[in-house]
């Protein structure tokens, strides 16, 4: 089954150092995500985590690069956000890109996988 997910890119943080970030939509992409939480001292920490596969390469720059020219590219980096469905603005609680692989097909591209964890839910 294919979804619609959005990957918010870091750009950089603003003068309070929160982060900014730029959406990027991907459809038709496969996630299998499990949902869990942790029962800790202060509350419960978010054990959600996801598997993403990602069909295209299209329009990727590493992160070096896609910070020099954002605005019409994407690029995956430990430390940016996923959602599913398609967002605007960074919804509630959304997973955060830990680990990023791509595998190849003899020497052609054939797809991205993408894995990390929730955000904690203690404050």
């Amino acid at each position: 089954m294919s979804v619609t997910v959005t990957v918010f890119n870091r750009l950089g943080e603003d003068g309070e150092g929160k982060g900014i970030y730029k959406p990027v939509v991907f459809r038709n992409v496969k996630i299998e995500t499990k949902r869990a939480a942790n029962p800790v001292y202060s509350g419960e920490r978010n054990n959600d985590n996801f598997r993403l596969y990602l069909f295209t390469d299209r329009g990727y720059l590493p992160r070096d690069e896609f910070l020099k020219s954002p605005h019409s590219h994407w690029t995956l980096a430990p430390g940016d956000l996923l959602a599913e469905g398609i967002h605007k603005e960074i919804p509630l609680h959304p997973y955060r890109l830990n680990t990023i692989n791509v595998f190849y097909a003899g020497d052609k591209f054939h797809h991205w996988e993408v894995s990390g964890r929730g955000q904690l839910l203690e404050s």
